[in-house]
């Protein structure tokens, strides 16, 4: 896990499981930064419309991949809006 940045969007969290890439943008977020993974729990900070700070913690259900993948198609909907 960790956070790469691009000239359309600005700072996007992102997961490696070992064989894919999956982007972990906060939904509505400007900016996503995510700090740590442990088991199923992920942490870290986004930046909203009006430019305040907000934490949080997400915790992956079970199975972890399939949720991975939902996660991953659901925040890249919402980044497109």
């Amino acid at each position: 896990m960790g956070q790469y940045y691009d000239a359309d969007w600005g700072g996007h969290g992102f997961l490696y499981d070992g064989s894919s890439w999956t982007t972990l943008d906060y939904p509505g977020a400007i900016y996503t930064h995510v700090y740590g993974i442990d088991g199923a729990n992920i942490v870290g900070h986004y930046r909203d419309a009006s430019g305040d700070y907000h934490g949080f913690s997400y915790t992956i259900p079970e199975p972890a991949t399939l949720s991975l993948l939902v996660l991953g198609g659901l925040l890249m909907a919402r980044r497109r809006r």
